[in-house]
C-alpha cells in the first residue's frame, strides 16, 4: 500500500506489517517500522535508514495484566529502557534500566529507577533512584500534599538521612548513625523563619 504524499510504504506479510518511510526522492527509506501481531503480544520495532535499530516497543497482555518494554537504541545498541505493569485496580509500577557492554549476551542491565503511580489518580506515589544498582534514594509522595525522603550509603545500603516536608516547606531533616538511630534533627517550624535543632544518644535520648 502506498501513500505518495507522505511517501509511505506499507507490506502486509502475515501477523507483520511493515512500513517505509522515503526521503522526498522516494529511493531510499529514511526509517522503517516493523509491527508484529501475535494473540497476546505486540512487538514494534523501529530502524533507520541504515537498517540500524533505534527503538522497540513490546506490549505482552496476559488477563487483566499489560507489560509494556520499551527500549531506546544507540549507535544500533540498546542504549534506556523501561517496563511499565498496568494490572486492573493496582498501582501502575514503572522500571527503568540503562544496557551497557557490546550487545547480545554481554549486555549488562542495570536499574536505574523504580516508580509507582496511583491506580486512581495516576498522580506519583513512590519514587526509587539506584546507583550502580544500589538503592540511593526513596521518596514517597503523601495524599496530604508531603513528600518523605531517605537516602542510603551504597557500601552498606543503611539509611544516611531522611526528611519529611509538607506543601509550605514545614517539616524535618534527621541524619542517622550506623546503627539506623537519629542522632540529629533540624525541624522547620515556620518556614524561612524558625527552625529547631536536636541532637541525640545512642540511646535515643536527647543530648
Amino acid at each position: 500500500v502506498k501513500d505518495d504524499r507522505d511517501r509511505v510504504v506499507r507490506k502486509y506479510e502475515g501477523n507483520t506489517t511493515t512500513t517505509y518511510q522515503y526521503d522526498e526522492k522516494g529511493k531510499k527509506p529514511k526509517s522503517v517500522e516493523v509491527t508484529e501481531c501475535f494473540e497476546n503480544e505486540t512487538k514494534i520495532t523501529s530502524y533507520d535508514g541504515k537498517g540500524k535499530p533505534t527503538s522497540e516497543v513490546v506490549q505482552i497482555r496476559d488477563g487483566e495484566k499489560t507489560t509494556t518494554q520499551k527500549i531506546t537504541y544507540k549507535d544500533g545498541k540498546k542504549d534506556k529502557g523501561s517496563i511499565q505493569e498496568d494490572t486492573k485496580g493496582k498501582d501502575t509500577k514503572v522500571t527503568e534500566v540503562s544496557f551497557s557492554g557490546a550487545g547480545g549476551k554481554s549486555t549488562k542491565v542495570t536499574k536505574v529507577k523504580e516508580m509507582t503511580f496511583d491506580k486512581d489518580t495516576g498522580k506519583l506515589k513512590t519514587e526509587t533512584a539506584y546507583k550502580d544498582g544500589k538503592v540511593a534514594q526513596k521518596t514517597e509522595h503523601l495524599k496530604d500534599g508531603s513528600e518523605k525522603m531517605t537516602h542510603y550509603d551504597l557500601k552498606s545500603g543503611k539509611k544516611l538521612s531522611g526528611s519529611k516536608f509538607d506543601s509550605r516547606g514545614k517539616g524535618y531533616t534527621e541524619h542517622y548513625d550506623k546503627q539506623g538511630n537519629v542522632e540529629a534533627r533540624t525541624e522547620v517550624v515556620e518556614p524561612g523563619s524558625i527552625t529547631k535543632e536536636t541532637k541525640f544518644n545512642k540511646d535515643g535520648s536527647k543530648v
